[in-house]
């Protein structure tokens, strides 16, 4: 963390130069007549320089107003011992790094939908895809079940603490084929994320998801298909906060730390669209596809708890993404005497939009005037390849089996493995 420190630091330093550089220009641009904008308030800082920058000695307006020369105005608390027990002068530092970003459920549904299209042959046209894998059966009901492992890690960046975690997942529903060319069907699934910072603190997320789709053929082997869905999750989090103040000497001469506590919850609701051509060859399909998925996550205010007179309240805040993906997938099928084989793998290049660096308003849950102030989140990665290669094996008696393994490529943060398992069964 010590090195964190030193680039949080050095940001901050270097931001207050272009401060200053930018109220120059400012000022000169008015002497000449010319518009020149102001700098925006609160330049881009991390948590923890957030955090210094309304302790640090240096910024006496903060204590001295939390204060106030009153105390009945303010709670007696850690937070009023900190300002009280800080030197006159000296560096200071803090570390607790940001709140963990869970990871997104995988495409199950958009995967189901690859395989509902196809006209009906015998012995059936299998249609098999990332993740899973579906035979083109009669028409009529299908039931589905998957279970899915994800081992995923965050690298630590400027803005935000890096973390290593495992995902469980499991989806459940159901779907109809109504014609060779029109299916829909609906899914629930649940996730649990947990995880440990890598400076310090754990978190657990979990995640119940509701899911409709659907899925027709404009023209042959012309396929399209759309998902929306809605998801209530919520969240428990320690993350390690410190702040430490230092002598001119460089010795330590104040430590405050605590584990700070935090439950919320969320609302996300997403929808997406894929549209994509099959060439079959032989029994080989190669299959190019694009598609759009666009999600919104709303977070509740809610505030930490614990000792340390570190502890904030986060204010109302919002995330949104907005994703292509362009990419192919290809298979190939096998009669064996147990039934249908198909191995098959698809890459897909994955570009986000939006999902830009937030801004994140904050106060001390000691402060009683809940004076916010505002740090920065990570800005994404642009950019990625996902990639999947599985098998699958249709039955006799309309039973489906399959497993399929999926990562990440070229992703600057995360670094992520998944398996998944499941059936279909049609009747």
């Amino acid at each position: 963390m010590n090195r964190n420190n030193s680039q949080n630091h050095g940001i901050a330093r270097g931001c207050r130069s272009l401060e200053a550089t930018l109220v120059v220009k400012a000022l000169i641009g008015g002497l000449l007549g010319v518009a020149v904008l102001p700098p925006v308030a609160g330049y881009s800082q991390t948590l923890d320089e957030a955090v210094t920058n309304q302790l640090k000695p240096d910024n006496t307006r903060f204590c001295v107003e939390l204060l106030g020369g009153d105390p009945s105005s303010v709670l007696f608390g850690p937070l009023r011992g900190i300002c009280e027990e800080l030197p006159a002068n000296g560096p200071s530092n803090s570390t607790g790094g940001g709140a963990a970003s869970p990871a997104t459920l995988p495409k199950i549904v958009q995967q189901r939908l690859r395989e509902m299209r196809g006209e009906k042959t015998s012995p059936p046209k299998v249609q098999a895809s990332s993740g899973d894998a579906v035979a083109r059966f009669e028409s009529g009901l299908s039931l589905f079940l998957s279970g899915e492992y994800e081992s995923l890690d965050r690298d630590v960046t400027t803005f935000e603490d890096g973390y290593d975690s495992d995902i469980w997942r499991v989806t459940a529903g159901a779907d109809y084929q109504f014609t060779d060319r029109a299916a829909a069907g609906l899914a629930f699934g649940y996730s649990q994320h947990d995880g440990d910072f890598t400076g310090g603190g754990r978190f657990e997320n979990d995640s119940y998801d509701f899911l409709a789709f659907g899925s027709f053929l404009p023209f042959k082997q012309t396929f399209v298909q759309v998902t929306a869905g809605y998801a209530r999750k919520q969240y428990d989090r320690d993350r390690i906060a410190t702040f430490t103040q230092f002598a001119a000497d460089g010795t330590r001469v104040y430590n405050f730390s605590g584990s700070e506590n935090a439950d919320y919850d969320a609302d996300e609701v997403r929808v997406g669209a894929l549209a994509g051509y099959d060439f079959p060859v032989g029994n080989v399909t190669i299959s190019p596809h694009a598609g759009l998925d666009w999600a919104h996550i709303d977070f509740d205010t809610y505030s930490e708890t614990g000792a340390s007179g570190l502890e904030l309240t986060y204010y109302d805040d919002e995330r949104d993404s907005f994703q292509s993906t362009v990419g192919v997938q290809a298979q190939v099928g096998f009669q064996t005497g147990f039934g249908v084989l198909v191995p098959q793998a698809s890459v897909d290049w994955m570009h986000e939009f939006e999902n830009n660096q937030r801004t994140v308003d904050v106060s001390f849950v000691g402060d009683t005037r809940a004076k916010q102030f505002t740090y920065k989140t990570a800005s994404p990665d642009r950019d990625w390849l996902e990639i999947n290669a599985g098998v699958v094996a249709v039955l006799p008696n309309d039973l489906q089996v399959f497993a399929n393994y999926r990562t990440l490529v070229g992703h600057s943060y995360y670094d992520s493995h998944t398996a998944t398992v499941g059936l279909r069964m049609s009747f």
